[in-house]
C-alpha cells in the first residue's frame, strides 16, 4: 500500500513539474466583472496570438521575449503593458463604456472567478447569434443550474429560477443597477430585446458584490457598446402565429462623443391550439405589442476620465391570460395588462495606473395596469393601477495596492417608493457598503501555479430594519489547465412591498429571508492543436430560513416567515470546439434537489418534498458546424417531471418533456453591407407540453430573420 502511495505521489510531482515547465501564460480579463476575454489579440511586431475562452494564451515569451506587447479587443481600449514577468500575468481591460484601459500587469488571478469563487457563465450576446435564439429567456434557460418558468409563447411572462430558488430570490441587474420589481420581486425576461444587449453574466450563489436578493444567484445584463465609427444594424423577423419584429441600431460618433440609438417593435397573436379532452381548442388573449427606444452615449474627457449615459423607454400591451382549463373558461379569458418603463443612468469614470473608480446615478420608473372585464367590484370592472420608482447612486472602485492583492469596494444608496390600488403609498431607503479582496498566497509553489484566498464583507440596511452583515470567503487553487475552488457565504432577501403592505393581507412584521450557501467545483480548460476542451463540475448547497409564504388566515391570505428550504445539487458542463469556433459540441446537466425542510402546520406531511415546478433533472445538448458562410446547428433540451403542488402527489404532476430545435444561417457581403439570413424550426417533434400548469407551450413553429449590418 505504501509503495502504491509513493508511486502516486511521484506521478503527481512529475505531472506538476511538467505543467509548471510550460506554464508561461498570459490572461486578459474584464476589469469590472473579472471575467476572461476570448479572441483578444496579443501583438508583438509582426506576430499575433489570440486568447482562448479562458482569456489565456500560453508560451507568450516565445512570441515576444522583450516583453513589449499590444493587447487589443473590439469594445475595449488597447493596453501596452511593460515588464511582463516570465511566469505570465493578467491584463485588465476596461470597456469603452467605463474608461481608458489599465496597463497594470498583476500575477495570475483565478481564471474567471476573480474575487468570486463560484460557477459563473459569461455569454457574449453581441457576436453572431447564429443559433437564432429569439429572447433572453431561451439563452438563460439553456444554462446549467437555471430553470425558466415559461407561461407560453413569445411575449408572455418568463421568470427565472437559479438553483431551485424563486424568481424573487434572483438578483437581476442592468450594468449593476437592480431591476427586480419592487412589488413582486421578480423580473420578466420577455421584456428585454435581445438585439439591444451585448453581454449576459450569470453568477450562481450569493455574492457581496451584488447584495441582497441574490439568494439563488445574480443575472447581470449589459447593453451593446456605442462604437467610435459610423455603423448600424437592422433586423427583420417573422415567425409562426403572426410573430413579427423589427429592430435597428445606429452608431453616430461626433468627435469625442460616441453614441448609439436603438429602436425595436414586436407583436404576435399567439393563437395556437391546445388539447382538451381529446379535442383542439384555439388559445386566445395571448397577443401582445411592445416597443423599445434607447440612447447610449459616452464622452471622453481625457485619457483617464469619461462620462456616459443610458436612456431607454419600454412599452408593453397585451393579454394577461388565466390558466387554460377548457373552452368555456378560455372564451371568458380577457384580462389585459400594460407596462410602461423608463430608465436613465449617468456614470462618471476615472482610472489611475493601479485602479479604476466610477460613480453612477440612476432612476427607473414603472407604470403598470391590470384590467379584467370578467370581474366586477361595486358594478365596476376591475382596474388596478400601480406606479413604482427607484432612485439610487453607486460608488465603485478597483485597486491593486500590491502586485498580489486586488481590492474591490463600493457604496450604494437607493430610494424606493410605490403607489398602487392595493398597496397605497409606501417608501423605504436602502444603503450598503462592501469590500472584496483577492489575495494570492502562493505562486509556483507546492505543485501549484497559484493559490488565492478570496474574502468579502457587505453591510446592508433596508428601511428601518437593523443592518445585516453578509460575509463570504473562498479558496482557489490553480494549475495551468485545472482549477479547484470552494466558497461559503451568507445572503438575504428583503420582503417586497406586496408582502408588507398588500390590502388586505400584507404583513409589516415580516423578517428578511436569510440563506447560507456553499459551493465547490473543479474546472478543466485546454487547447490542443486545433481543438479546445472544457469541463466543469460544480456542487452546491443552499439553506434558506424565514422564507416568506402566503397562507390562508381568518378572512384572507397573509404572508408569514414560516418556510425553510434546503437546495443542493450538481452542475456539469462540457464543451469541445474547433479553434475557429465553427464546429462545436456542448452539453450541460443539472441535478436539483430543492426541498421543503421545515413544517408549516401541525402534522405537516410535506416536509422533504420537492418544491413545485422545480425539475430534479435537466440537460441540454447543442451542436453546430459550418462551411464557408454557412452555419447549421441543433439543440435538444430535456426536463424531468415537475410537481404542481408541495403535496408531491403522483396524480398531480407535469410530465417530463424533450424538445428539439434545428437552425441554419447564411451570410454574404455586398459592398459595405453584411447580410445574414437565419431560419429555424422550433419544437421539431411537435411535443405537447407545459412548463407551468395551464399554459401550453407552442407546437412546432418556424422562424425567419434577415439582418443587415453596415
Amino acid at each position: 500500500m505504501n509503495k502504491k502511495l509513493t508511486q502516486i505521489l511521484y506521478f503527481l510531482i512529475l505531472s506538476a513539474s511538467l505543467s509548471l515547465a510550460q506554464a508561461v501564460r498570459l490572461q486578459v480579463c474584464d476589469i469590472w466583472s473579472g471575467l476572461p476575454l476570448s479572441s483578444v489579440r496579443i501583438i508583438c511586431g509582426a506576430d499575433t496570438l489570440f486568447t482562448d475562452e479562458s482569456g489565456s494564451v500560453s508560451k507568450v515569451s516565445l512570441l515576444c521575449p522583450a516583453g513589449k506587447y499590444k493587447i487589443e479587443k473590439a469594445g475595449y481600449f488597447r493596453a501596452e503593458p511593460q515588464g511582463l514577468k516570465s511566469a505570465g500575468g493578467i491584463i485588465y481591460l476596461i470597456p469603452v463604456e467605463n474608461a481608458e484601459a489599465i496597463t497594470v500587469v498583476a500575477p495570475p488571478a483565478t481564471e474567471d472567478r476573480l474575487a468570486i469563487p463560484a460557477h459563473i457563465s459569461a455569454i457574449n450576446l453581441a457576436s453572431g447569434k447564429d443559433d437564432f435564439s429569439l429572447d433572453l429567456a431561451e439563452i438563460a434557460g439553456s444554462q446549467s443550474g437555471l430553470h425558466i418558468k415559461s407561461y407560453g409563447a413569445a411575449g408572455q411572462l418568463q421568470t427565472i429560477s437559479v438553483r431551485g430558488m424563486a424568481a424573487s430570490q434572483t438578483r437581476f441587474l442592468f450594468d449593476g443597477i437592480p431591476l427586480n420589481s419592487l412589488q413582486l420581486g421578480s423580473v420578466n425576461l420577455a421584456q428585454y430585446e435581445l438585439q439591444n444587449l451585448g453581454a449576459l453574466e450569470i453568477y450562481r450563489g450569493g455574492s457581496a458584490l451584488f447584495g441582497g436578493g441574490a439568494i439563488g444567484g445574480t443575472v447581470n445584463i449589459h447593453p451593446l457598446m456605442p462604437q467610435n465609427k459610423l455603423g448600424g444594424r437592422v433586423e427583420l423577423r417573422g415567425a409562426s402565429f403572426r410573430n413579427e419584429a423589427v429592430a435597428a441600431g445606429l452608431n453616430i460618433p461626433l468627435g469625442r462623443l460616441s453614441q448609439r440609438f436603438f429602436f425595436s417593435r414586436s407583436s404576435a397573436e399567439n393563437r395556437y391550439p391546445a388539447k382538451f379532452e381529446g379535442s383542439s381548442v384555439i388559445l386566445r388573449n395571448r397577443d401582445f405589442r411592445s416597443r423599445e427606444m434607447a440612447h447610449q452615449a459616452r464622452f471622453k474627457i481625457s485619457n483617464k476620465a469619461h462620462v456616459s449615459s443610458y436612456l431607454s423607454s419600454r412599452q408593453y400591451r397585451g393579454g394577461s391570460p388565466k390558466p387554460f382549463t377548457g373552452p368555456a373558461a378560455e372564451a371568458a379569458n380577457a384580462a389585459r395588462s400594460t407596462l410602461d418603463n423608463t430608465f436613465f443612468k449617468i456614470k462618471a469614470g476615472y482610472f489611475s495606473g493601479r485602479g479604476s473608480f466610477s460613480l453612477q446615478g440612476y432612476v427607473r420608473n414603472e407604470w403598470m395596469s391590470y384590467a379584467d372585464p370578467s370581474l366586477k367590484i361595486n358594478n365596476e370592472t376591475l382596474y388596478d393601477l400601480y406606479f413604482n420608482q427607484e432612485k439610487g447612486a453607486q460608488l465603485r472602485g478597483r485597486w491593486l495596492p500590491l502586485s498580489d492583492l486586488l481590492l474591490s469596494a463600493g457604496a450604494e444608496l437607493s430610494l424606493q417608493r410605490v403607489k398602487g390600488s392595493n398597496v397605497g403609498r409606501q417608501r423605504r431607503n436602502n444603503t450598503a457598503v462592501y469590500l472584496l479582496s483577492d489575495y494570492e498566497i502562493l505562486r509556483n509553489r507546492l505543485f501549484l501555479s497559484s493559490m488565492h484566498v478570496n474574502g468579502s464583507l457587505r453591510l446592508e440596511k433596508y428601511g428601518a430594519r437593523e443592518a445585516l452583515l453578509l460575509p463570504a470567503a473562498g479558496l482557489t487553487a490553480q494549475w495551468p489547465d485545472w482549477q479547484v475552488y470552494f466558497s461559503l457565504g451568507r445572503n438575504y432577501r428583503a420582503p417586497t412591498f406586496n408582502d408588507l403592505y398588500w390590502q388586505n393581507g400584507g404583513n409589516p412584521a415580516l423578517l428578511p429571508e436569510k440563506s447560507v450557501n456553499s459551493e465547490a467545483g473543479i474546472q478543466y480548460r485546454s487547447s490542443r492543436k486545433f481543438i479546445k476542451w472544457q469541463l466543469l463540475v460544480s456542487g452546491f448547497m443552499n439553506r434558506v430560513r424565514n422564507q416568506i409564504q402566503w397562507l390562508p388566515a381568518e378572512a384572507f391570505w397573509q404572508p408569514q416567515n414560516i418556510a425553510s428550504v434546503f437546495s443542493r445539487g450538481l452542475e456539469v458542463e462540457g464543451k469541445v470546439a474547433h479553434a475557429n469556433g465553427k464546429h462545436l459540441v456542448a452539453f450541460n446537466y443539472t441535478l436539483m434537489l430543492a426541498e421543503k425542510e421545515q413544517a408549516t402546520v401541525e402534522d405537516d406531511r410535506t416536509v422533504g418534498n420537492q418544491l413545485p415546478y422545480q425539475p430534479r433533472e435537466q440537460w441540454n445538448l447543442a451542436a453546430q458546424s459550418g462551411w464557408k458562410s454557412w452555419r447549421i446547428g441543433t439543440q435538444i433540451s430535456y426536463s424531468s417531471f415537475r410537481y404542481k403542488t408541495i403535496q408531491n402527489e403522483a396524480r398531480d404532476i407535469l410530465p417530463s418533456y424533450t424538445s428539439a430545435r434545428l437552425w441554419s444561417s447564411f451570410a454574404f457581403e455586398y459592398r459595405d453591407l453584411l447580410f445574414t439570413l437565419r431560419a429555424s424550426v422550433e419544437n421539431l417533434q411537435d411535443v405537447k407540453y407545459e412548463v407551468m400548469a395551464g399554459y401550453p407551450m407552442p407546437p412546432r413553429n418556424y422562424r425567419l430573420a434577415l439582418e443587415i449590418k453596415y
